[in-house]
């Protein structure tokens, strides 16, 4: 309070008992550097991250330099926002990266904030969801407010006003020469300028690619086929959570896992089931599995929210319509789901069957809301029983899904399985999720026990429950996220065909797949919308 008036904060003195402002300028710049380049040094999210962010230098000098006028404020708030944006999306891209495996694209991943709440929701509470996203507003809200301060005016001096203009112009210098393609590898870089641009980049390319998925939606897409090779048998599309090809190829999980598929294996030889495995690129890494339904369904590539609502929208013939046009019935089987799937009825199943429709009287597993073994024991007593003709059916398995605990063992008397009250020794059994994800080895320990359930248990359906005529098709909705399998991992997925018809598994021992369970290396891994024209070329003639 000076003369009776309010001093605004943009003016930051520097009197008695106060640092000199030239020092307060470079105190400011070096809070704001750290600010921005910190968040380009999450682990994993890119290598040769830089020191130096010139923007720091520009901003803080540009903006001591500024008068105190309104539009100087709004200069100021916005290079704030900038600033913040830029470490919003560092950050943001650092944590799509670990667990989704792919850069941030704010044209279509702003869905992820609802849907990383309903995750929270699932393993933390509701109140836990809402904590986190009351801390993260607040968050936001800090930010901005910091940095807006270390943007503030200076009283101006003349030892202020050489160090501000010589900041703003090394700065710029900096920033210009960065932007023009000249590198400081590990040294300096433009964050701001980077975030900005690559993200308006995006926008640009993802509208375009967007207008070419529409025109291929108007088309039509694939057009609905009957199969008359799988007339009058069932058909079970399962699909098994996180079981991505790591599983099988990284030692830190396939020690384990390779010896339950290799005895598996030989199990169902000995009861005269047919195997053929191969391995197709999924869409989408660490989350989203409803994408990969949608790909399989489609026989066109759905690796975003945005390509998902157009795909329902549009509604292109899928599975769906090819099975129904061969006489089928068509089911899903969805135990992950607790609230209502509107989505699921556009896709045109004859008959949907969420969480609560299970019966399910067993203990919630943290996330998942029951264990495979049920779903597959209530799927075969009770569903598909009220099914009088051939039935199209789509299952998707969550045991594998995060945060891996507990992990169940097998039950192997089935009968015994009933309305699930079987399962409540394991309600709060093992590890918290708290407590297993502080450390990493342990998480892939238990995701490799958690996905060796999940096979151990679809496979021994298969060998127990499984018609003499039916074809399964057993399929890895997608790799786990690059933070349990690293950043090097492919987007593949193991693909398994059974059936005790030998015939119905022929033709994809013709296509790179291999007898058995244990899907062999392949030069060119074809995409999983392939799988939809395979069925068409294999079924439809």
């Amino acid at each position: 309070m000076t003369g009776g008036r309010f001093q605004a904060p943009d003016a930051i003195q520097s009197g008695a008992g106060k640092l000199p402002g030239w020092l307060e300028l470079i105190l400011a710049a070096f809070a704001l550097n750290m600010l921005l380049v910190l968040p380009l040094h999450v682990e994993g999210f890119a290598p040769g991250v830089p020191k130096l962010a010139p923007e720091s230098l520009f901003l803080v000098g540009v903006c001591a330099l500024l008068p105190a006028a309104w539009w100087a404020g709004a200069v100021r708030l916005l290079a704030s926002l900038a600033c913040v944006f830029s470490m919003a999306a560092a950050g943001g891209a650092a944590a799509v990266n670990q667990a989704l495996g792919r850069p941030l694209n704010l044209y279509y991943d702003i869905g992820l904030v609802r849907n990383g709440f309903h995750l929270l929701e699932g393993n933390l509470g509701l109140g836990g969801a809402v904590g986190g996203a009351v801390a993260a507003a607040l968050g936001v809200i800090a930010a901005v407010a910091l940095v807006r301060l270390l943007l503030g005016r200076r009283e101006p001096g003349r030892q202020t006003r050489r160090t501000a203009v010589m900041m703003a112009l090394a700065g710029g210098l900096l920033v210009v020469a960065v932007a023009a393609g000249l590198r400081f590898p590990g040294w300096v870089d433009a964050p701001v300028v980077d975030s900005v641009s690559f993200q308006a980049g995006q926008v640009f390319r993802t509208h375009r690619d967007r207008q070419a998925f529409e025109q291929t939606l108007e088309a039509g897409g694939m057009p609905a086929r009957a199969l008359p090779g799988l007339e009058d048998r069932h058909v079970y599309l399962v699909y098994i959570e996180s079981w991505g090809v790591s599983a099988v190829d990284d030692p830190r999980f396939s020690t384990l896992v390779l010896p339950r598929l290799a005895a598996m294996s030989e199990n169902l030889a000995g009861e005269g089931i047919h195997m053929a495995s191969g391995r197709v690129d999924a869409p989408i890494r660490g989350g989203q599995s409803w994408l990969a339904h949608a790909t399989v369904l489609s026989g066109l590539e759905i690796g975003n929210q945005l390509w998902y609502r157009m795909m329902l929208d549009h509604a292109p013939a899928t599975l769906i319509d090819d099975f129904q046009a061969t006489g089928h019935e068509t089911m899903a089987v969805m135990p992950a789901l607790t609230m209502p799937w509107p989505e699921g009825r556009k896709l045109g199943f004859d008959s949907i069957f969420k969480a609560g429709d299970m019966r399910y009287e067993g203990p919630p597993l943290n996330w998942v809301t029951m264990p495979d073994q049920y779903t597959l024991d209530h799927f075969s007593r009770s569903l598909k029983t009220s099914v009088t003709g051939p039935l199209f059916a789509q299952i998707a398995l969550i045991s594998s899904h995060a945060p891996w605990t507990p992990v169940l063992p097998l039950i192997d008397d089935w009968d015994r399985i009933g309305d699930g009250r079987i399962f409540e020794p394991w309600r709060d059994a093992g590890i918290s999720p708290e407590e297993l994800w502080r450390d990493m080895e342990q998480v892939r320990n238990h995701y490799a026990l958690a996905v060796d359930y999940s096979m151990h248990v679809a496979l021994d359906w298969v060998r127990q429950h499984v018609e003499q005529d039916a074809l399964v098709l057993l399929i890895g909705d997608h790799q786990p996220a690059p933070l349990v399998t690293g950043t090097d991992a492919p987007p593949t997925v193991p693909v398994h065909m059974l059936s005790r018809d030998p015939e119905l598994i022929q033709p994809f021992l013709q296509r790179d797949f291999h007898p058995g369970l244990i899907p062999p290396p392949v030069d060119n891994v074809p995409p999983m919308h392939e799988i939809r024209h395979w069925l068409h070329t294999d079924f439809a003639n």
